[in-house]
């Protein structure tokens, strides 16, 4: 009879410690960067067909809102230094007509370059993203098709946006943006054929890898994250709901063998 309440009362306490983490993390979330102050990123690029960029997307492909391509170039290398995080501004939406919250990243840039004596940096910049992603527009796109830097918890920050019906958010193992933009979807008649994009990412939303491919499976553009090594996967929080289910399971059958069968 011990031994039943002892068990009993380990199932209970285990359901409810299971109960208590998953409702705070569907209802409790807050999103955020994962880089912090003086971070250093460094991206290099290996493959990049200039010619074929501005052929399927325009001669100024490279020319949107981050300007995080400009002077990009095979075997060059772009620099961010993060210098502040900032959750408290606001910023103007014309879709809700009002002030928005938003979660602003300031860092230095060095634009790309094949000089590895980093000098003083060349601009002062800032990502922006909205505290609430429901805040973007419809079928939104990001100037780089994938972005550089994603808040995070990374699946559910981006599976709130209403993205463009191109994209796929992949996170049961590894962090993934996939893009398939269709010929002539975009404004200006571009891209003037298929167009795929593959962007893989760390656990703190940083871009590892980015791959723009045509559809013969052609890389035109390949970036990689050069000093990965900082920004590894260095927590077990996608897993948590894993080890929960095993456990609660395991707990289940002991429970099963010991008392419903004795």
């Amino acid at each position: 009879m011990k031994l039943r309440f002892e068990i009993c009362l380990l199932f209970w306490t285990f359901f409810f410690i299971s109960l208590f983490y998953f409702s705070t993390t569907c209802y409790a979330i807050k999103f955020d960067f994962g880089v912090e102050k003086g971070d250093d990123l460094i991206w290099k690029c290996n493959i990049y067909n200039g010619e074929k960029l501005k052929n399927v997307l325009g001669k100024n492909w490279n020319e949107n809102s981050s300007n995080n391509f400009n002077n990009i170039g095979q075997d060059k290398k772009m620099r961010w230094r993060v210098e502040e995080i900032i959750d408290d501004s606001k910023m103007y939406n014309t879709e809700t007509n009002d002030y928005e919250e938003i979660l602003v990243l300031e860092y230095n840039k060095w634009i790309w370059t094949k000089n590895d004596n980093w000098e003083e940096k060349e601009y002062e910049c800032q990502y922006n993203y909205y505290a609430n992603p429901k805040n973007y527009p419809e079928d939104y796109i990001f100037p780089e098709f994938a972005p550089l830097c994603v808040p995070i918890p990374f699946g559910d920050y981006l599976k709130k946006i209403d993205l463009y019906e191109g994209y796929s958010i992949d996170t049961r193992a590894l962090y993934a943006i996939t893009c398939e933009i269709n010929k002539h979807d975009l404004e200006g008649d571009y891209p003037t054929e298929y167009v795929k994009i593959q962007a893989m990412y760390t656990n703190k939303g940083i871009l590892t890898s980015y791959k723009l491919y045509l559809d013969d499976h052609q890389v035109i553009l390949d970036i990689t994250l050069e000093n990965d090594s900082i920004f590894k996967f260095d927590n077990i929080s996608p897993f948590i709901p894993i080890i929960i289910a095993v456990i609660y399971f395991g707990i289940v059958y002991f429970i099963y063998k010991k008392i419903l069968k004795s």
